[in-house]
């Protein structure tokens, strides 16, 4: 694993981190308050994009992780984020994110 990805895995476990801080406060807060949804947005667009700078070799070795899914919603939410539903962000936030970060500290 080159240099590059080994600071982009970090990047990755570092916004999930801050991620769990948001989702802390528990899904009722996530739905009343968009300051809240647009913050959970963001920093799973920047684990998507961080995770599209992650070489293709790096993706093979890490087993368990769609990158495609989870580059496609950094796409999702940069461009069309009006189609993303409250309940999949939540989801993408809750569970997919965390068993990202499980794949990840697997391999480092």
């Amino acid at each position: 694993m080159n240099q590059n990805d080994r600071r982009r895995i970090q990047d990755i476990t570092e916004l999930a981190a801050e991620l769990a801080e948001y989702v802390s406060q528990g899904q009722d807060h996530f739905n009343s308050h968009l300051s809240q949804v647009r913050a959970i947005e963001r920093v799973i667009e920047l684990i998507g994009e961080a995770g599209s700078s992650i070489s293709i070799e790096t993706q093979n070795e890490i087993s368990g992780v769609d990158w495609s899914g989870l580059i496609g919603l950094r796409v999702l939410l940069a461009h069309n984020y009006q189609r993303v539903k409250k309940s999949q962000l939540w989801i993408s936030a809750t569970v997919d994110v965390p068993l990202l970060v499980k794949s990840l500290n697997k391999l480092v």
